[in-house]
């Protein structure tokens, strides 16, 4: 998967008040975009590319299916250290 952005900025919001500024949020966001490259592409080097890595559960809906599937492939995109070993689904 090929996920091109610019400047991608992360904020965590609260399941309760939907909102961002509290200390738990800030710290959460903060991490998040520690974790996240801010660009795919790079000066000088190739664009990333996402591994898309789900196994489908047949007795779940297909755009459940679709939508796991590029999550996956979207996570491995965005972070600074995707992970070379893959770890099995839980839908096995």
């Amino acid at each position: 998967m090929v996920f091109s952005y610019l400047e991608l900025d992360l904020a965590i919001k609260s399941n309760m008040t939907d909102d961002t500024t509290a200390i738990k949020e800030i710290l959460a966001s903060v991490i998040a975009n520690i974790k996240i490259m801010n660009s795919n592409s790079q000066p000088r080097k190739e664009v990333r590319v996402g591994i898309i890595d789900f196994n489908r559960n047949p007795e779940t809906f297909l755009f459940n299916y679709c939508a796991k599937a590029l999550l996956s492939g979207i996570k491995s995109s965005i972070s600074r250290n995707p992970s070379k070993k893959r770890k099995p689904s839980r839908h096995n």
